[in-house]
């Protein structure tokens, strides 16, 4: 086993182009290769000198190679090096496994290491000698030798911790082989890629340009402003004419334009050509455009377990987060948009081209896109661990969840709810299973310690960590269901919300014991370190971690759980809590029933749409490129007249591990990625 690490010169920016296009240009060379055996010092090649032995029989496969996010020394290795078939390991996915964080200095931060840590002044290096100066001058060891040899030091403590950090992980949590086939399985898939319409990408970011520009100009002809971009100008503008809060923010944005007590005028006309100017989703296409491979696939878009849970996340363009219309309005707006699209007409509104992201994935010539989602799957996840029989009868009867929850929140019969009612009825069903309350007003309070917390009203707060006196938000948040609705684009009153929850409690009181029954085995688990069974999970303690094994076996780590408990007035007062990673930081967490619930949930389903996954890559009739969530994406002959219903097949096949789950699929088929 060698640990290596690579550092490369090229005129392109790997920021800004795909991997496999920034590997292949001429200009792109490997400057030096950190190394190193699984004991002894750090070894370093640089550019020019001989291939040392050690290092050429690594390079001729003698045993696996393992990096830091080993995708990029994989594909530099294969094309520049020209090595090629060698088994590789990725020390960033067993770091993942084990609950660590995905970045090489952020895991270097987690007390059980005192590793060498990247620092700005590696990015400054990187910047110096990794790609051509603004001036077109390049820069290395002979006319800069002592940041240089700064940048070779740099490089060898990349792997000197690469390995610390893999070999404590891999004593202490080994990765089962489900995880590791499951590596596998994603690397394959995006070396595939997703096949890209680049023709209607280019028209689309060119309408998105265009669109902005017309935006822009109303913006400055409406308010007279020599640059309406500018915060500061801008604010003065139209707090003049009525705006009520201190901040731009998007957020105060959208609550002041949406407002219906706040008067229509100058303001919101400006604020709403601001928001206009703004559409993330058309933020997209010139980030495919930048990271497209040259034969318009675009690759390595999925993050492998990119949460605690196992789940995938998103990378480079952000596929997994494409808009999806919901409305039938919506929908129509989409078909005209594609239609303008293709016919090279002007399209309507920026609002149309944000729908547009998925069907620039579009079949080459004589395939089909298919694709097949879970059907609630969460929500028979949730059933199953909790053995809440209402709850799976609804699914055993092939019952709509949401209808069924609007019948109990509205006392209906099952054909007397509407879509409006079955579409109000979406929260609760979806959000009330993990603990959520009603919700109220707070207002956000952040001190420098990192302590964060919610205030009931406006103003400076004293820090519950460190005593500082902290500014809260300005603006007050929703919390609770109150706010998960807002999210789903629901608006729900305060007390709608809190009925949402009290009907959904008495309902299906399965679940609430689930999370009282998870709180107890984390705390007796914690405390005593001795094994705690609830249902189809198993609580055990593994120093320095407590893990809650699924039940497929796959263990979900939680370092150096804590469990306290003090008596207050009125009875006994538990926390239970663990360090772990928060936003890429390394912190102290409190955790409770409901949120347990959540992580098992999201981590069974992950479970399932890898199961799935496998099957599907085993069918040599489809070609996986993709995944979103938990939704498979294939590429298949357009003859297949059977591809979708097996594909659902497929997906909604039960594994051995999970007898007794109700699981269905369904899916869509045709030239573009679409919505099934």
């Amino acid at each position: 086993m060698i640990f290596l690490d690579l550092e490369t010169f090229s005129e392109l920016d790997l920021t800004k182009c795909a991997v496999d296009r920034y590997a292949a240009h001429p200009s792109t060379r490997i400057l030096m290769c950190a190394y190193a055996g699984e004991s002894g010092p750090v070894q370093l090649w640089q550019e020019g000198e001989p291939l040392p032995d050690r290092l050429a029989r690594a390079l001729q496969g003698e045993g696996p190679l393992v990096a830091w996010n080993v995708s990029f020394e994989r594909t530099v290795l294969d094309v520049v090096g020209g090595y090629r078939g060698m088994d590789y390991l990725d020390a960033m996915v067993q770091a993942r496994f084990a609950g660590l964080p995905a970045g090489l200095k952020e895991a270097n931060r987690v007390p059980f290491f005192n590793g060498q840590a990247a620092t700005s002044k590696e990015k400054l290096l990187i910047n110096k000698f990794c790609r051509p100066q603004k001036d077109g001058r390049i820069r290395d060891r002979n006319t800069d030798p002592e940041d240089w040899a700064k940048f070779c030091e740099y490089c060898m403590a990349d792997v000197h911790d690469t390995r610390m950090i893999y070999q404590w992980c891999a004593a202490r949590f080994p990765i089962p082989d489900r995880v590791y086939q499951a590596w596998l399985l994603d690397q394959r898939i995006n070396r595939r890629g997703l096949p890209i319409d680049l023709d209607m990408c280019a028209y689309a970011h060119q309408e998105a340009a265009r669109l902005e520009a017309i935006a822009h100009q109303q913006l400055k002809d409406l308010t007279g402003l020599d640059n309406p971009n500018s915060p500061k100008q801008l604010m003065d503008w139209v707090t003049k004419r009525g705006y009520t809060y201190t901040s731009l923010g998007k957020e105060f944005v959208k609550r002041f334009v949406e407002d219906p007590l706040e008067e229509d005028g100058p303001a919101k006309d400006a604020l709403r050509l601001r928001l206009a100017c703004a559409k993330t989703a058309v933020k997209k296409f010139p980030k495919i455009l930048q990271t497209v491979s040259e034969d318009g696939r675009l690759r390595e878009q999925f993050k492998f377990y990119g949460a605690h849970t196992g789940r995938w996340s998103g990378r480079g363009a952000q596929v997994q987060n494409l808009k999806v219309p919901r409305t039938p309005d919506d929908k129509a707006t989409l078909k005209r948009c594609i239609e303008d699209l293709a016919a090279r007409r002007p399209v309507e509104s920026l609002d149309a081209l944000s729908f547009c992201g998925r069907p620039l994935i579009r079949a080459p010539k004589g395939k089909k896109i298919v694709v097949s989602d879970f059907s609630s799957v969460e929500n028979r996840v949730l059933a199953w661990v909790s053995d809440c029989k209402p709850m799976q009868e609804v699914y055993r009867q092939g019952r709509d969840p949401y209808i069924d929850f609007a019948t109990r929140l509205w006392d209906l019969d099952y054909e007397e709810v509407s879509k409006e009612l079955r579409q109000k009825a979406k929260p609760g069903t979806l959000g009330c299973g993990f603990g959520l309350g009603g919700g109220k007003l707070v207002y956000p309070c952040k001190c420098a310690c990192g302590e964060k917390w919610n205030a009931l009203k406006p103003g400076v707060h004293k820090c519950p960590e460190c005593d500082t006196p902290v500014q809260s938000a300005l603006l007050a948040t929703k919390t609770g269901l109150w706010k998960y609705a807002e999210q789903l684009g629901m608006k729900l009153t305060q007390e709608e919300a809190q009925k949402q929850v009290d009907v959904f409690r008495d309902a299906f009181q399965a679940v609430c014991e689930l999370w009282y029954y998870l709180e107890e085995a984390f705390f007796h688990c914690a405390r005593a370190k001795k094994p705690q069974k609830v249902g189809v999970l198993r609580f055990e303690y593994r120093a320095p971690a407590l893990a809650i094994i699924l039940p497929s076996g796959r263990p979900l780590f939680y370092h150096n759980p804590f469990a306290h408990e003090e008596y207050v007035k009125g009875g006994k007062e538990r926390t239970i809590g663990f360090e772990g990673v928060k936003v890429s930081a390394w912190t102290h967490q409190v955790t409770y029933g409901g949120k347990l619930c959540e992580n098992v949930v999201q981590a069974i389903a992950a479970d399932l749409i890898t199961d799935a996954l496998g099957r599907i890559e085993s069918d040599p009739r489809y070609e996986l490129v993709g995944h979103c969530h938990d939704e498979a994406i294939t590429l298949t002959d357009a003859e297949f007249n059977d591809a979708l219903p097996t594909l659902n097949g497929y997906m909604a096949t039960v594994p051995d591990w999970a007898a007794g789950l109700l699981m269905a699929a369904d899916g869509a088929e045709g030239e573009r990625y679409a919505k099934g």
